[in-house]
């Protein structure tokens, strides 16, 4: 861990792990997956996972599915399990915007599995959701 402090990257830049001095308990971590519909080459959301860590400790999770306009491809559905007939009740992205932000607020660092690809999916996809530089 660099003893430095370094400049703040926006949220989702591609870099190690940035610290400012601070030890990682002290910072507000939100743990983010999502999974999308399988299209190409720009996928629709089909749900959001967010874990929040805070002081160290893992809190509760929190997961939104959301109905895509488009339907789910089959090779999506291989990975997550999820059909467009298991979405037809969920709400949309711009309904479950307000909460997913709302959730993501405040987070110092966002980490999660490709997060880069998920911080641009959840940018293209939520109205209001900061995009990527």
């Amino acid at each position: 861990m660099p003893t430095d402090p370094q400049p703040a990257r926006p949220v989702g830049a591609p870099c190690e792990v940035v610290f400012d001095g601070r030890g990682w308990a002290q910072l507000r971590w939100a743990v983010v997956d999502v999974e999308g519909n399988g299209q190409h080459p720009d996928p629709d959301l089909v749900e959001v996972a967010v874990v929040h860590v805070i002081g160290g400790q893992i809190g509760p999770a929190r997961s939104w599915l959301i109905h895509p306009p488009r339907p789910v491809t089959w090779q999506a559905r291989r990975v997550h399990h999820l059909g467009t007939a298991d979405l037809d009740d969920a709400p949309t992205a711009a309904q479950v915007a307000p909460e997913v932000t709302t959730s993501l607020a405040g987070a110092q660092v966002v980490v999660g599995h490709q997060v880069r690809i998920d911080l641009a999916v959840l940018g293209r996809c939520l109205p209001g959701w900061p995009t990527l530089p």
